[in-house]
């Protein structure tokens, strides 16, 4: 009995791991990046809270509960040379606000109120390599659950408790227009303490790495749908008796290439 359920217990993991997929927040169709922030992976340390609308999952078809087992950023300019960062802690959970208003009070902006366990907690490398690539990938100790399509937008939470070594800090390839790029951050620069932290606009693209919750419900979108407009209009008199006696139909353009029709008193 047990040989059976360690079995089955290693196929529902082979079957998790092939299911894995990867999707690039913001929605490269909404943004594709461009903007520049040094002020997220720093020469120093810091706490910065990203918040990314559900919409660049749903927008993407990614709509059921998932689970993030990894997160990867990019540079906006070439590395040289590694850079180290000896101590760094991650959380990832849904935003208690909407992405475009975020709270300047850290713990406002959590669901999951500290302490709580980090997803991820302890070095991380900043590879060399070319600009635009992913050069930062963080695979989760502890994968976050999420689901897109209840509405609640993405917090994603940095704690850099270690300056790194060397001592420099990396640009990233950033969202920069609220609410435009459907991301946001709070960050408290030069802290980790610090109980609030300001408001800014350059909220890193980030790649997640998820698969599909197990047994989860989910739905997709498919084909284009039902129009809701048509070339012409009518009313239908509940019982046989005519309403428009005095009045008159107005038809007024909409801007979308069509009318909207009304009635009002008048011969």
């Amino acid at each position: 009995m047990h040989k059976l359920h360690a079995f089955v217990g290693a196929l529902a993991l082979t079957s998790i791991a092939l299911a894995q997929s990867t999707a690039n927040i913001p929605n490269p169709a909404v943004f594709a990046g461009g903007g520049s922030s040094g002020n997220i992976w720093r020469a120093g340390i810091n706490r910065v809270q990203c918040f990314y609308d559900s919409t660049n999952f749903t927008g993407q078809s990614i709509g059921a509960p998932i689970t993030i087992s990894g997160i990867e950023w990019r540079p906006i300019a070439a590395v040289a040379a590694a850079i180290t960062y000896p101590s760094v802690d991650i959380y990832v959970q849904p935003a208690a606000v909407d992405f475009s208003t975020p709270s300047t009070t850290f713990a406002n902006n959590r669901t999951v109120p500290f302490p709580t366990t980090p997803n991820y907690s302890g070095p991380v490398t900043v590879n060399a390599g070319a600009a635009g690539s992913y050069l930062i990938n963080i695979p989760f100790t502890r994968p976050a659950t999420y689901s897109p399509d209840s509405g609640q937008d993405l917090l994603v939470e940095i704690v850099i408790n270690t300056a790194p070594t060397p001592l420099t800090g990396t640009s990233m390839d950033c969202a920069f227009s609220n609410p435009a790029h459907l991301a946001n951050s709070i960050r408290s620069v030069g802290s980790t303490t610090a109980l609030t932290g300001s408001a800014s606009a350059f909220a890193p693209v980030i790649r997640v790495t998820y698969a599909n919750v197990p047994g989860a419900a989910s739905h997709l979108p498919y084909g284009s749908g039902c129009t809701t407009r048509a070339r012409s209009f009518y009313e239908l008199f509940q019982g046989g008796t005519a309403d428009l006696g005095g009045k008159t139909v107005s038809m007024q353009q909409n801007g979308i290439g069509g009318y909207v029709v009304t009635s009002a008193a008048g011969g």
